[in-house]
């Protein structure tokens, strides 16, 4: 049994580090008077809601859209009842909602302990999964931040316990909770619909000798894991058909948002090559593709070029691309630039698959899971540039960097570790790290560092589990 008061602990360590990174990370002195941080793109999520409550059209751009199913109302749920309650003042939403994130970040730090639990059960592990996850600035941050990975990634933990739980001692009012918190996951993060399929297909695994004699108690397990989500997302469809007059169960491509063929054609061609496929980065090709001054280390590199894209080639392109993104040229001209230059990126795009086929099935996965899972997260710990910080504050950044790296690529590891005995709680477990990677990497070639903050607890657990069975494993072969 875990001790409340070791893992109260746990928690209050979380906590002051929430209140280091309220400074350090320059949120005291931003003046904005929130707790956290803001990026922009919660507002495709707020002002539907703003909207909704104002007008009763769940709606970005009013008069506009013929109506909005670009993002689903998961994140919106926490928003408008914080809206509700405080009409008149935006700042103290916007803080109700950070503050509702890290409550439910501490809360997911004891499931998380007990998701442990129920995989080694071993009680220290358990409290070292807790310590772990509270030592660590990449989800902590993650709870500062005005994203969807914080709600999702704390009701995933706490999803996942509940089933687990369910399959173990056959509680079925659990499935109905477990479905209650995953049909959230999926509402606020999409992508994660198929995890009702995953976890139906585990249960009936792990009840395999009565899945098909007990069809009552297999039905009832099945429909309370699914109802919960059933009954939202069908009014959600009808709604949705009623506006667009097509079937969208979740949400419209790409997130509702009109992205140009230039700019999916820049992202998949460098995306191939491994680089970082977003237009902020300041290490990736992309940003000398597209930044009319981009940083000097994103240029051309001698193993990125093929008998058409030359360097030449490519700065033809780059010319190409500022001109399409220049509103002192004519439209015509604009327009003719833009075709020129999606035709010459898919062009590229070939060329380099067909001569450097290495690189692209096996290199380019490595360097897009590092871009996804493994990027410098002490980065982010400090305001300033790291050669304005003090030595201290150096030693902190460098110090959270390591960490992250080596829990997070210890995590990486054990996912090649499998013991001979098949778990399905580890595969539960490791189910989700690896459906992301694939997902994101493999899939969709498009990374981004925040698409990770989802399942990193649960790749904590595992990076645990995988040294915790390399030991015992070698423990075991020290006897003979």
């Amino acid at each position: 049994m875990l001790k409340q008061r070791i893992l109260w602990l746990a928690a209050l360590l979380r906590l002051s580090l929430y209140i280091f990174l309220y400074f350090s990370m320059g949120i005291a002195r931003s003046g904005t008077g929130l707790i956290g941080k803001r990026y922009g793109e919660e507002e495709f999520y707020f002002k539907s809601i703003d909207n909704l409550i104002k007008y009763g059209q769940y709606n970005y751009e009013l008069n506009y859209l013929p109506g909005y199913a670009g993002r689903m109302p998961g994140y919106g749920v926490i928003y408008g009842l914080a809206k509700i309650i405080l009409p008149n003042n935006q700042q103290y939403v916007y803080n109700a909602v950070i503050a509702t994130q890290i409550l439910l970040g501490l809360v997911a730090l004891f499931y998380l302990s007990k998701v442990t639990l129920i995989l080694t059960n071993k009680i220290a592990l358990a409290y070292t999964a807790a310590f772990l996850y509270a030592l660590s600035p990449y989800s902590i941050q993650n709870d500062l931040f005005v994203f969807t990975e914080s709600f999702a990634s704390s009701a995933l933990i706490i999803s996942l316990y509940y089933f687990l739980t369910a399959l173990k001692a056959s509680r079925l009012s659990y499935y109905f909770i477990a479905g209650c918190w995953l049909s959230w996951v999926v509402f606020l993060r999409p992508f994660m619909l198929p995890f009702f399929g995953f976890w139906i297909l585990a249960y009936a695994y792990y009840h395999r000798k009565i899945v098909f004699v007990q069809i009552r108690q297999t039905s009832y397990a099945i429909t309370l894991l699914l109802l919960p989500f059933i009954i939202p997302d069908a009014l959600w469809t009808a709604r949705n058909w009623f506006i667009y007059k097509r079937f969208i169960p979740l949400q419209t491509e790409y997130a509702g948002m009109q992205y140009s063929d230039l700019h999916l054609e820049t992202r998949s061609y460098v995306a191939a090559m491994g680089e970082e496929p977003v237009l902020w980065s300041t290490t990736s090709l992309i940003a000398w593709l597209t930044r009319s001054t981009p940083p000097a280390r994103t240029s051309p590199q001698p193993w990125q070029l093929t008998t058409i894209a030359t360097y030449d080639s490519l700065v033809w392109l780059r010319n190409q691309i500022l001109i399409s993104s220049n509103d002192s040229m004519p439209a015509l001209v604009r327009a003719a630039s833009e075709k020129r230059a999606v035709s010459a990126l898919r062009r590229y795009h070939n060329a380099f698959i067909k001569e450097h086929p290495l690189r692209y099935y096996l290199l380019t996965p490595l360097r897009l899971t590092y871009y996804l899972a493994l990027p410098d997260n002490g980065a982010s710990v400090f305001a300033w540039p790291f050669n304005e910080l003090s030595i201290w504050q150096k030693a902190i950044r460098l110090f959270f960097t390591a960490w992250h790296w080596f829990w997070t690529g210890i995590g990486l590891f054990s996912f090649l570790i499998w013991p001979r005995k098949f778990n399905i709680v580890l595969l539960l477990i490791r189910l989700a790290p690896i459906y992301c990677i694939l997902l994101f990497v493999v899939v969709l070639h498009h990374v981004e560092q925040r698409y990770f903050f989802l399942v990193y607890p649960l790749t904590l657990v595992s990076a645990i589990h995988g040294i915790f069975w390399l030991w015992t494993s070698w423990r075991r072969l020290l006897r003979f």
